[in-house]
């Protein structure tokens, strides 16, 4: 260790230290290390990049595609529409909800403007979910209408909010 000439640094396995202040002639090693710790930060941001949580919006769009895909309209057909609000019921014994935001849910209307199946698109909690599915399975319908003005079957999905209660 106390050797003139050398760094304090002490010496790799292998007997020759990074840094010789004696020997010029010798090559350092300290540029391939950074080298491979360099390429070794670039693999890991790469990796995290392509691991990263998948983009919740972008599944929620492809959800709610999904659903009107089933069974496209006819060209020219016009989406069913909700007709006033929707009124949710909130049994008395869930107390309170920690959650906000907005549960999807789909809808199958038929010509006569009922629901005729509710389906979640995009969950939030089981139990808002339920409640969500009962409101549109209740609500009433302005129906799908054909190029020619028929009412027919349609599929709309539709947000149902909630806060905090």
């Amino acid at each position: 260790m106390g050797e003139p000439g050398r760094t304090d640094l002490g010496e790799p396995p292998g007997g020759s230290s990074l840094i010789d202040a004696d020997d010029d002639r010798r090559p350092s090693r300290l540029p391939v290390v950074a080298g491979a710790l360099l390429a070794s930060a670039l693999l890991l941001a790469v990796l995290a990049r392509s691991t990263r949580a998948p983009d919740v919006p972008a599944q929620e769009a492809h959800a709610e595609r999904s659903f009107l895909a089933d069974a496209p309209a006819p060209a020219g057909a016009t989406a069913p529409a909700l007709e006033g609000e929707l009124q949710l019921e909130i049994p008395e014994g869930i107390g309170g909800s920690p959650f906000l935001g907005d549960v999807l849910i789909g809808a199958v209307v038929a010509p006569d403007g009922s629901c005729k199946e509710a389906v979640v698109v995009r969950s939030l909690d089981p139990a808002l979910d339920a409640i969500a599915r009962r409101a549109v399975s209740r609500a009433r319908f302005r129906p799908a209408r054909s190029k020619e003005g028929a009412a027919i079957e349609g599929r709309v999905v539709l947000p149902v909010h909630f806060e905090p209660f």
